[in-house]
């Protein structure tokens, strides 16, 4: 069964899952069979995620990263790669990808010294690693990247990527001593579609930037291996580490259990899908003021064929003028004489309400009046509306309604998918034990 019972998510608490607090002080804060985690290790990660999230804590980037261990496993043995990461023409290629969340960790955890590295090169820059520089000739770019076919992602042949790897742009030497060549198939395999784009079209300066780019890449990698305070078997521990996390996303994303993306979930569907009629009863009458919604609305309104006019009424109401007073003065509607008065609007259900009654339902009582423009052709003349709602009535949709059952069929499912998710990752950790650091052990780490 593709669709496994699994929902995943970092708000569970599994205090009765195979976790031991039995690890020394030490440089060992974690320890699972897929590998150890060293302070230095934990140090580059807490670097990395606080730059994106300051609030985060390091314990909390420790959580991460044992369960992205066991989920990214667990996701890679159940799913496909296509089923994890569906093909994207405009995304950077999944290894590309890596490399970029790689180099971007070291620069996180270990910026000043690849700084001061930086400034110890000839000229203090990368330009003094570059043994030699080249450019394409006329007919290496009429070859790779031929014009006057569709191109719909701007992508190479097998026969281009060949003559590509040939192609030179530069020779350089690392300061390790390691010599090394990046050729146009090296940068182009490197960029999204618009950089493919750009490169089809003869942007030079764009790939010659590309070039240097991925020598500083190059130039990180050396210096983590030859110089980083990083052992070899630790280097291995953050590298994984960054493989785990999009596979353990990806996983996470497929079973639609990270907030505000779960539309498109198959796996939310499917669940959803099963929620019976007595289900959603039940849960209706349970959280009934969940479903309320706006039954009618009274609304005034002012209609005029000029923005100064409408900008200039809306300045007198925010001076305190009487809104049915401008209406009999000012308004273009039939209503006028009224003072624009609407009356009370009641909720449509059909999805015909006009562009009228839809701003009313959308406004409160007390609400500043705004002019907006009525939506319609560009070219024409123009009609701007000022809404004041000056009463309100609530009441709740209907028992039986599509829009209840969808609503609660989504969010059953969610609730279905997280109580399953409980016993999946309890499996997990119970078959994959982790070791902790004692002083860990009055934390009440979430894992």
């Amino acid at each position: 069964m593709k669709w496994l019972m699994l929902a995943l998510g970092l708000s569970c608490s599994l205090a009765q899952a195979k976790v031991f607090y039995d690890l020394p002080p030490g440089p060992v804060w974690a320890r699972l069979d897929t590998g150890t985690i060293t302070a230095p290790v934990l140090d580059v990660l807490y670097a990395a995620a606080h730059e994106h999230a300051s609030e985060v804590t390091r314990d909390q980037v420790l959580v991460s990263v044992l369960q992205n261990s066991l989920l990214a496993e667990y996701a890679r043995a159940h799913f496909s790669a296509d089923e994890l990461f569906p093909g994207d023409r405009v995304a950077y290629p999944k290894p590309i990808q890596l490399e970029y969340a790689f180099e971007a960790t070291l620069k996180a955890g270990f910026g000043s010294q690849l700084q001061a590295a930086m400034h110890a090169l000839p000229n203090h820059n990368l330009s003094s690693l570059v043994l030699k520089a080249y450019s394409l000739s006329q007919s290496q770019r009429e070859s790779l990247f031929p014009h006057g076919r569709l191109l719909l992602d701007f992508q190479l042949r097998p026969e281009q990527i060949q003559l590509a790897k040939s192609i030179p742009l530069l020779d350089y030497r690392l300061p390790s001593g390691v010599r090394g060549q990046i050729s146009v198939a090296d940068v182009f395999a490197r960029q999204n579609m618009q950089g493919r784009m750009a490169i089809y079209n003869g942007d030079d300066i764009f790939l010659k930037k590309q070039a240097l780019d991925l020598l500083s890449t190059r130039f990180i990698f050396d210096w983590l291996q030859h110089k980083g305070p990083l052992s070899p078997s630790e280097q291995a521990v953050l590298h994984q580490a960054i493989v785990d996390k999009p596979d353990a996303d990806a996983l996470r994303a497929i079973m639609g259990t990270i907030p505000g993306e779960h539309e498109g979930s198959a796996y939310l569907a499917q669940l959803a899908s099963k929620v019976t009629q007595e289900q959603v009863r039940s849960f209706y009458r349970a959280h009934r003021d969940m479903f309320k919604r706006v039954d009618r609305v009274h609304a005034l309104h002012i209609q005029v064929n000029e923005e100064p006019k409408a900008r200039a009424i809306e300045k007198q109401l925010d001076a305190g003028a009487d809104f049915g007073q401008l209406a009999k003065k000012y308004s273009q509607a039939p209503d006028a004489a009224q003072g624009g008065d609407l009356g009370w609007l009641v909720h449509d259900t059909s999805g015909r309400a006009d562009w009228l009654n839809t701003v009313a339902f959308i406004h409160k009582p007390g609400e500043p009046v705004r002019a907006m423009r009525v939506p319609g052709p560009a070219l024409g003349a123009s009609r701007w509306e000022l809404v004041k709602v000056v009463g309100r009535e609530e009441g709740f949709q209907a028992e039986d309604s599509s829009d209840v059952r969808f609503e609660a069929s989504q969010i059953l499912a969610i609730q279905q998918a997280q109580a399953q998710f409980k016993s999946v990752l309890h499996d997990l950790i119970a078959s994959h034990p982790i070791h902790l650091q004692k002083s860990l052990a009055s934390k009440g780490l979430d894992l």
